[in-house]
C-alpha cells in the first residue's frame, strides 16, 4: 500500500519515475459510459477516448453557458458577480426542475 511519504503506487518523490509521473499527470478523469449492449458501451468509450475528457467538459460548460445567455436580458447595470449569480441560478433551476415543472 502506498503511503503519503512514498507517493502514488510506491514511487518516491525523489525517484525519476515519481518525477516523470508528476510532470505528465495533469489530471485524472473517470468517464462512466452506459449502454444497452457491449457494442454501445464500446462505441461510447471510443468516443470519449477520441475526444478527450477535458474537451468534452469544455464543450459541456460552453453549452450551458450559452443556454443561460440565450435570451436577451437587460443586465448591463448590474455588477458582473450579480450577473454570474443570476446565470448560475438559472442553471440550478434547470437541473432541479424537469420540463413539466416538477
Amino acid at each position: 500500500m502506498a503511503t503519503p511519504s512514498r507517493g502514488l503506487c510506491g514511487f518516491g518523490r525523489g525517484t525519476p519515475i515519481g518525477r516523470a509521473w508528476r510532470r505528465r499527470l495533469r489530471g485524472v478523469y473517470l468517464a462512466d459510459v452506459v449502454g444497452d449492449s457491449y457494442e454501445a458501451v464500446k462505441g461510447l468509450h471510443a468516443f470519449v477516448a477520441m475526444r478527450r475528457p477535458q474537451a468534452l467538459l469544455y464543450h459541456t460548460a460552453d453549452y450551458w453557458r450559452l443556454w443561460a445567455r440565450k435570451e436577451q436580458r437587460d443586465l448591463d447595470l448590474l455588477p458582473a458577480p450579480v450577473v454570474e449569480l443570476h446565470e448560475r441560478s438559472l442553471f440550478v433551476w434547470r437541473t432541479q426542475i424537469d420540463s413539466r415543472g416538477w
